[in-house]
C-alpha cells in the first residue's frame, strides 16, 4: 500500500502540474468533470461501489492528461491494486464521500488552467487517503 501511494504521489501531482504543456491535454480535460458527475450520481443512488469506480475513472483521467500510453498503463496497474485495497475495507461511504468534492475541486482547477493549485490539492488528497488506509489496515505509512 505504501509503495502504491509513493508512486501515485509522484505521478498524479506531476501530471497535474505539467498538463498545460502536454499536446492535446485540453481535449482530455472534460473526462475529469464526467468522472465527478458519475461519482455524484452514484452517491445520490447510495451506490458506493459506483462511487469507487467513478473515483478510479477520475484518477485515470488525471493521468490521461499526459497523453502517454506508458503512464496510462502504469496507472491501470496502480488502480487495480487500489481496487484490491478497497475490497478489503469496511465503510466505503465513509472513505469515498469526502473525495467526491476533492475530485470536483481538482477538476475545477484543471478546467480553469490552475495547474499548480490542482497539483497541490492532489498531493494533499493522496496523503490524506494514504493515512486513512494505513489507519484502516494498520499498515506502515511511507516515510
Amino acid at each position: 500500500m505504501a509503495d502504491v501511494y509513493r508512486v501515485r504521489r509522484l505521478l498524479e501531482p506531476a501530471v497535474l502540474r505539467e498538463f498545460p504543456t502536454f499536446g492535446g491535454a485540453a481535449a482530455r480535460v472534460p473526462a475529469l468533470g464526467a468522472a465527478v458527475s458519475e461519482g455524484r450520481a452514484a452517491a445520490d443512488r447510495d451506490d458506493w461501489d459506483g462511487v469507487a469506480s467513478a473515483n478510479q475513472h477520475f484518477h485515470r483521467a488525471v493521468v490521461a492528461l499526459a497523453g502517454s500510453p506508458r503512464l496510462d498503463a502504469t496507472m491501470e496497474l496502480l488502480l487495480a491494486e487500489m481496487r484490491l485495497f478497497f475490497h478489503q475495507m469496511d465503510g466505503a461511504e465513509e472513505f469515498h464521500r469526502p473525495y467526491l468534492e476533492e475530485n470536483a475541486r481538482i477538476a475545477e482547477h484543471v478546467a480553469a488552467g490552475r495547474a499548480a493549485e490542482a497539483a497541490e490539492q492532489m498531493a494533499s488528497y493522496l496523503s490524506a487517503a494514504e493515512r486513512q488506509l494505513v489507519t484502516a489496515f494498520g499498515a506502515s505509512p511511507v516515510a
